[in-house]
């Protein structure tokens, strides 16, 4: 929608701005909004393959999917994770009639639920959690929009705590959508004192977007 878009144009790549999306989601709407944007975007520089054929996931603004993705899979045999085009994300028969670019059938959906249960999961995409530490240890602004830190999710909130506290360029961060419970959690969570929670909805604050100068 609107706000969407709006949230997205400073982000254009032909205004040279250094963004990048980090999501604690599996679902594809993220990659939806960007390519509907952008035509592209990109799942980081390590930790996933794109399935042949396609290149919508290729260039663009850097997407990083901590609890991987429903277009995603991952091959016994390779070891790889492959991602297919995001369309397929809810093909209930992609499981049964496909292979790995290697011919290979042994392959399982990269979904890792938000628990410590987890780091069974982690070898598979720590690459991924290693390139979201680097963004976060050198962000200048941060914005969270709608994530609510459970505190069953110890890793997603060390993830927090250990690159955004020792961040020295992190001027502001900005917390959306959620509730006061939420901003809380995520206060405690983070060491960085430069938080603002605007206590606005998503819409709110796309509205009031120059006033926030990111």
């Amino acid at each position: 929608g609107q706000f969407v878009d709006r949230f997205l144009t400073p982000l254009c790549p032909k205004n040279k701005v250094n963004a990048a999306m980090i999501s604690f989601n599996w679902d594809i709407i993220t990659e939806q909004m960007l390519i509907d944007k952008f035509g592209h975007c990109k799942y980081g520089d390590s930790g996933v393959k794109i399935y042949p054929g396609y290149r919508g996931f290729s260039a663009g603004i850097t997407l990083l999917k901590l609890h991987g993705s429903a277009n995603w899979i991952y091959c016994n045999d390779c070891r790889e994770i492959y991602a297919f085009k995001h369309t397929l994300a809810h093909d209930n028969n992609l499981m049964s009639t496909t292979s790995c670019p290697e011919g290979h059938k042994k392959l399982q959906r990269v979904i890792v639920p938000p628990s410590w249960e987890k780091r069974e999961y982690v070898d598979h995409i720590r690459e991924i959690w290693t390139e979201a530490w680097g963004l976060l240890r050198k962000a200048e602004r941060i914005v969270i929009i709608g994530y609510s830190f459970s505190e069953r999710d110890l890793l997603s909130r060390y993830l927090v705590r250990s690159a955004m506290g020792g961040n020295e360029k992190l001027k502001k961060i900005y917390i959306v959508n959620g509730s006061t419970d939420d901003a809380e959690i995520f206060i405690k969570s983070c060491t960085n004192r430069n938080i603002i929670n605007t206590s606005k909805t998503f819409s709110d604050f796309v509205s009031d977007y120059d006033t926030h100068k990111l």
